[in-house]
C-alpha cells in the first residue's frame, strides 16, 4: 500500500469559477496574453462559457481584432443569461468595423474630387 494523499475533488463549476477570476485579474492588470490562454482553456472544458466567450471578445476587440471579437461575442450571447453587456460590446464591435471600412475623407481627397470640373460648365453659361 502506498502512502499517497487522495486528490480532493473539485467540481468543474468551481474550477472554471476560480480560473475566470484568476483570468479576469489578468485582463485588469493588462495580462492579455495570461488572461487570453486561461479563457481558451476554459472554453475548452465548455465551449459554451458565455463570460469566457465575452472576455475573450472584448480581449479581442481591445487587441484590433474585430472580427473574431464579433465571432465570440455573437456566440456568447447565444448562451448567456444576461445578453445585455454582450450586446452593448458588440454593437461597439459593429461600429469600429463600420468606421474601419468607411474611406476617410482624406482619401477621397486623394482621388481627386468627386464631381467633374464644372469651371467650364460655369464660363459657357454666362456666355
Amino acid at each position: 500500500m502506498t502512502n499517497t494523499l487522495p486528490r480532493p475533488f473539485i467540481p468543474v463549476t468551481q474550477l472554471l469559477t476560480a480560473v475566470m477570476q484568476i483570468a479576469a485579474e489578468h485582463h485588469r492588470a493588462g495580462r492579455a496574453a495570461a488572461a487570453k490562454t486561461m479563457y481558451q482553456e476554459v472554453l475548452a472544458l465548455d465551449p459554451r462559457h458565455a463570460d469566457a466567450l465575452f472576455l475573450l471578445g472584448v480581449l479581442e476587440r481591445q487587441a484590433g481584432r474585430l472580427e473574431e471579437a464579433r465571432r465570440l461575442l455573437r456566440e456568447g450571447a447565444r448562451w448567456a443569461a444576461d445578453r445585455t453587456p454582450m450586446e452593448a460590446e458588440l454593437r461597439l464591435v459593429e461600429q469600429l468595423l463600420a468606421r474601419r471600412d468607411r474611406k476617410p475623407a482624406r482619401a477621397w481627397r486623394e482621388t481627386g474630387a468627386y464631381y467633374p470640373d464644372c469651371s467650364a460648365l460655369m464660363t459657357t453659361a454666362r456666355a
